[in-house]
């Protein structure tokens, strides 16, 4: 049960979006964990799975963050809290119930998820660390192609990539 938590704690996708930059980021290394967690018990090595990537547009613009800059109380509350609980609570506000300024629910703005082409996985019994890895490039080459491929549709500029971390 404790890998499970940590395995939600970490989370699979990680979307930051950087205001100054303007640069879509996932941060993606825990997915190897995912697949090392599943250790062939679940579908990634029990059944003819695939890995499918799946990109949201628009879920940056449902809430927004309240400034937290380097060297302020809440960022120096955040980083403490990231080292006791392995993540950073972000401290976000969006709409409410009965009128616009301030609550708790998203902005009402559209979401547009693409789904990309299935990975096909390879039944192993005892994946090696080199298999999952390159299981794990494809995955992050598939979905950056996706991000690319789409981007254009759904309002983000030319410019902009997808950076993994």
């Amino acid at each position: 049960m404790a890998q499970i938590l940590d395995f939600l704690r970490s989370g699979l996708e990680k979307r930051l979006k950087t205001s100054m930059l303007k640069v879509q980021v996932a941060a993606l290394s825990s997915y190897f964990d995912i697949l090392r967690f599943y250790d062939c018990r679940f579908s990634i090595c029990n059944q003819d799975a695939h890995l499918v990537p799946v990109f949201s547009f628009g879920e940056n613009e449902l809430f927004l963050q309240v400034s937290n800059p380097k060297g302020s109380l809440l960022r120096s509350v955040q980083e403490r809290l990231q080292k006791i609980m392995g993540f950073a609570l972000p401290l976000f506000h969006a709409r409410g119930i009965f009128q616009y300024s301030f609550g708790l629910l998203p902005y009402r703005k559209p979401i547009h998820t693409v789904v990309g082409k299935p990975i096909p996985v390879v039944q192993t019994s005892n994946p090696t660390q080199e298999e999952i890895e390159e299981l794990h490039q494809k995955y992050l080459q598939a979905l950056g192609d996706l991000f690319e491929e789409n981007k254009g549709k759904y309002g983000i500029p030319e410019h902009e990539s997808l950076i993994f971390t």
